[in-house]
């Protein structure tokens, strides 16, 4: 683990780089099979 100082305050992660990369892709996969066939609409405001 590694410790994080911001300030005057000090943080220990708790999970890896590695660990949220990987949560990430598990959520998009998610995501995408949500949204499969499927048209989205996106709104520039």
């Amino acid at each position: 683990m590694h410790t994080i100082q911001v300030h005057d305050k000090t943080f220990t992660t708790y999970l890896s780089e590695e660990q949220l990369q990987n949560r990430i892709k598990e959520l998009a996969a998610y995501i995408n099979k949500d949204f499969e066939g499927k048209k989205l609409f996106s709104s520039p405001y």
